[in-house]
């Protein structure tokens, strides 16, 4: 790509995008379906208000009696974009941060095309396709993965250049694209470019080219850039061995979301299954939309493979078997492929969801149709004869004969699931009606070849557009950032450390009226969904008002507090959530129980005070040691009874007394007075983890797991102030790595450039 080119393309480039998105960019909406509202917003709103408050976030207190936040790989906290985030408001910082995202993408795709020598008018096409197409365009939904995504261009052609010229800027360029695919927060992303520049390795082996200094390069960059992203991912790797996750999953639980063969046809028609967002959706088994958005447009498509495969061009081939690689391992156990990576490779036990490697897929098609829009503006008027004058007709033929299909035939059933493919396959016709004039008129010479490719590059974007503009459902921007209700009643009423939890039959109601897994899921009505999902301050939404839930969503979750959260039901009676703090239920059914208090409702949410509530930190009467575990006792009184699953022998007094105030409680810090006349155990019943450092009178003392899953320290008889505070070695070490590594790169890489200079 030659450098006057920069400017001009990336403005291009802007321009599409920003129409694309115009109801996104020019109007007070916001995105907010699903994970983009339930998880990813009010994990950014905390960690921007630790950023502004001088803190880094590495623990978040107020989710599964605390886990780590950091760790998480999906807060990425660390990915350069987020700071937008910490310097705006967040709907302006989305808004900004989507845009950029989704700009780097293109542009990254629209160099790599020109790499090839490709036409301007191809390479912008490869840049459109691979930027809107609805694999990409529906990751709205999980801000790290599309942040992750934009990134896999660039690694391709950093790859493919560094192999070309051997120059030290492409080896750090692709190191440093992997790194910001772990900043952005998708192990999962870094997992498949790794797996698409492999096959780029293979094809160098295969074709008599130097595929030794290849993968040496290849395993040197992928390391270098776990160096360059230490600070985050040595604190994931961590997480990753405490986690419900250690052991990895199976085969079935891994291939969860498996493409099946039937969706293929989302390539040509795009929602012939229909769509969640405006009509119903035909699902096979636990596929969700998102990962079955396969349409890249019509034209791009035929282009691909039916002008783009030139036995000239061997790197064509390349992509056309990584494009059939990643489809095969996308439909899970369906093909032998996916069955065997896992089998014989560990690492494809902590990966889930096969359909989400689409992306790998998607890159390559984009490639591949720049390949075939610039064989077509190169062959379409010279050839006068053979199949490619004869291709746009046969196209239109069988247009026709699918449209009649889903009218006549197909005739899905569901509520607007006909309207919805029959005005796809309408869409489709029109949009192959008019590549046949285009095309018949560049033939005979009536328009330019300027002016033919870029009325193709605006049909196609007219079909990305009709197509990607309804899937991701807006609201306004207050509805979106609104507080909730329920969280201000609690809040009003109670102003120390408490938690909450929403009663188990209200969760289900939930999942079953917005995240149905059914065969046919009906239109969502999204208009209730931010109301009850935020008065219900259902999975994340309490970490944004800073409310405890003493349960959560969360992909990982501590393993040493799961089987305690998992076994909570908050029902009168139930000691584990008197012991987890739970002082409020929420619950749109009503409760008549002595122990259960009504004290507000928010919309559908009645909202109930646990009387019997233990506080946050509190001194045990008794230890008991190595008795039957917590969730397994039927009558059991926490107050009374301090439970150690260990053998170690404590001398204390059989009788215990004692009080403890919490004076201070923070994201990483907590401080506590602690009074005795015997001797006691105090416990904080926030969950147990490494990194965790407790101090009596400012001397270290040993944490104890206090009902297997707390934290406890022992104090003396009299008055004493305990710290606990969270200083992690795996960050600590993995901060350190990161900055030794930039600055030697920086360094190695200015000697390179100075040498080149001199030279």
């Amino acid at each position: 790509m030659k450098k006057h080119e920069i400017l001009p393309a990336a403005l291009t480039v802007s321009i599409f995008i920003a129409l694309f998105w115009a109801g996104l960019f020019f109007t007070g909406r916001m995105p907010f379906f699903r994970d983009s509202f339930l998880q990813f917003y009010p994990w950014q709103e905390f960690a921007s208000a630790s950023v502004r408050a001088g803190e880094i976030p590495l623990w978040n207190p107020y989710s599964m009696c605390g886990t780590p936040f950091l760790a998480n790989l999906q807060s990425a906290v660390f990915y350069p974009l987020k700071a937008l985030f910490y310097i705006m408001p967040y709907a302006q910082a989305f808004k900004t941060f989507f845009f950029l995202n989704m700009l780097l993408g293109a542009f990254f795709t629209f160099a790599l095309a020109r790499s090839y020598k490709l036409s301007v008018w191809a390479a912008l096409l490869a840049s459109l396709v691979f930027a809107l197409n609805g694999h990409l365009s529906n990751r709205l939904e999980f801000m790290s993965v599309f942040a992750a995504s934009v990134w896999l261009p660039l690694s391709v052609l950093a790859f493919k250049k560094f192999n070309e010229e051997g120059k030290t800027v492409w080896f750090l360029a692709l190191a440093f694209s992997l790194a910001m695919q772990i900043f952005a927060g998708s192990a999962q992303i870094f997992l498949y470019t790794f797996m698409l520049l492999s096959l780029y390795m293979l094809y160098f082996a295969i074709t008599g080219k130097k595929w030794l200094k290849s993968s040496l390069f290849l395993i040197g960059a992928a390391l270098l850039a776990l160096l360059f992203s230490a600070a985050q991912f040595f604190p994931f790797c961590e997480y990753v061995f405490n986690s419900t996750r250690a052991a990895g999953f199976n085969l079935s639980d891994t291939a969860g979301l498996s493409l099946p063969f039937s969706h293929l046809a989302g390539f040509i028609f795009p929602d012939v299954f229909g769509n969640p967002a405006v009509s119903s959706y035909i699902q096979t088994g636990k596929l969700q939309y998102w990962a079955a958005a396969l349409y890249c447009g019509l034209l791009p498509f035929i282009f691909a493979f039916f002008y783009g495969i030139d036995r000239k061009k061997p790197e064509t081939y390349f992509y056309l078997a990584s494009f059939l690689f990643f489809i095969l391992y996308a439909l899970g156990p369906s093909a032998p492929l996916y069955s065997n990576l896992y089998n014989a490779l560990p690492v494809f036990r902590f990966i889930r969801y096969p359909a989400t490697a689409l992306l790998g897929a998607m890159l390559p098609l984009a490639v591949l149709s720049a390949f075939g829009f610039d064989a077509l503006l190169k062959t379409a008027v010279r050839r006068k004869t053979g199949i490619v004058p004869k291709l746009p007709y046969l196209f239109f033929a069988f247009f026709i004969v699918v449209l009649l299909y889903i009218l006549c035939i197909f005739r899905p059933s569901g509520p607007g699931l006909f309207a919805l493919a029959a005005q796809a396959a309408w869409v489709s016709l029109a949009v192959a009606a008019g590549f046949l004039i285009l095309f018949t008129l560049y033939r005979k010479k009536m328009i330019a070849r300027d002016a033919f490719a870029l009325l193709l590059v605006l049909l196609i974007f007219t079909d990305l557009f009709f197509y990607g503009s309804r899937n991701n459902p807006l609201c306004g921007e207050s509805e979106l950032t609104g507080r909730s209700k329920a969280a201000d009643i609690m809040k009003t009423r109670e102003s120390g450390c408490f938690r909450y939890v929403i009663e188990p039959e209200t969760h289900r109601f939930i999942q079953r009226k917005y995240f149905n897994e059914g065969e046919n899921i009906e239109p969502i009505p999204y208009n209730s969904f931010l109301w009850e999902t935020k008065n219900l301050l259902f999975q994340n939404l309490n970490v944004k008002e800073q409310v405890s839930n003493a349960n959560g969503y969360d992909p990982m979750r501590p393993k040493i507090s799961d089987p305690l959260i998992s076994k909570m039901m908050v029902t009168a009676g139930n000691r584990i959530a008197d012991l987890c703090n739970v002082k409020y239920i929420i619950s749109y059914r009503v409760f008549r129980d002595e122990v259960l208090k009504q004290v507000g409702r928010a919309g559908m949410a009645n909202i109930y005070e646990n009387t019997r509530v233990i506080p946050r930190a509190f001194v045990p009467m008794a230890l008991e040691l190595n008795g039957p575990d917590i969730t397994a006792r039927g009558v059991f009184d926490p107050e009374k009874t301090l439970l150690f699953n260990t053998r170690e022998i404590v001398n204390v007094p059989s009788v215990m007394s004692g009080t403890v105030e919490i004076t201070e409680y923070g994201n990483r810090r907590v401080r506590m007075l602690v009074k005795s006349d015997t001797g006691c155990f105090a416990v904080l019943t926030d969950t147990w983890y490494p990194g965790w450092k407790a101090f009596v009178d400012f001397k270290e003392a040993e944490i104890y797991r206090a009902y297997g899953v707390f934290r406890a320290v022992y104090v003396k008889p009299g008055l004493h102030k305990v710290t606990y505070s969270y200083e992690p070695l795996s960050f600590t070490l993995g901060i350190w790595v990161t900055f030794v590594s930039l600055i030697s790169c920086c360094f190695w890489g200015g000697v390179a450039w100075k040498n080149r200079i001199l030279a």
